[in-house]
């Protein structure tokens, strides 16, 4: 698709509809630099603290986002039923809420730069000791203006993406992308 008709906007949007639904429990978008990236987060994050219809369907997600009021430290005290919800709201991730019984407790979604360490071997650890890995990979225009210009970057990329990126689930794992 050109620039312009909203690439990544479909990308963001199939991020959260992953895990707000519960299809997926780790999304990993990523970009063709981490700057780029954490644009993506971002958007993601605003979507997610101030889109009422959002908060409307999903409350067990959108409310302890919502009531963090954008300070990422309150994560840290959050409790539901007096329990920690071990919400995280970084700039490179956001880790939902436990809330027991929502089909997106605990669901991730991380951002990367494509030629980052971050793409390899991302994981993160639950607090209950769990070991996630992604279980669905978007790329978002992976190239960059200079890459595109490049057959041998073009094809540099496309292996990072058809090898590394749908490798990152571990092992005999399988990943949607």
């Amino acid at each position: 698709m050109p620039r312009g008709n909203g690439k990544t906007t479909l990308v963001e949007s199939a991020a959260m509809w992953a895990i707000l639904y519960g299809h997926r429990r780790f999304v990993l978008v990523v970009a063709a630099s981490a700057k780029a990236s954490k644009q993506i987060l971002k958007s993601v994050r605003a979507e997610l603290s101030t889109n009422d219809l959002l908060a409307a369907d999903f409350p067990e997600a959108v409310f302890p986002i919502q009531s963090l009021g954008g300070i990422s430290g309150k994560c840290r005290g959050q409790l539901y039923r007096g329990k920690e919800t071990h919400i995280e709201w970084g700039s490179e991730a956001v880790v939902l809420a436990r809330i027991d019984g929502a089909k997106c407790s605990q669901a991730i979604i991380k951002v990367a730069g494509l030629l980052s360490a971050d793409v390899r071997g991302s994981k993160h650890k639950r607090a209950n000791g769990e070991v996630a890995r992604p279980d669905f990979i978007i790329p978002d225009d992976p190239q960059t203006d200079k890459s595109a210009k490049s057959e041998r970057e073009t094809a540099t990329r496309k292996a990072i993406v058809a090898g590394a990126l749908l490798g990152v689930a571990g092992p005999g794992k399988t990943i949607a992308g």
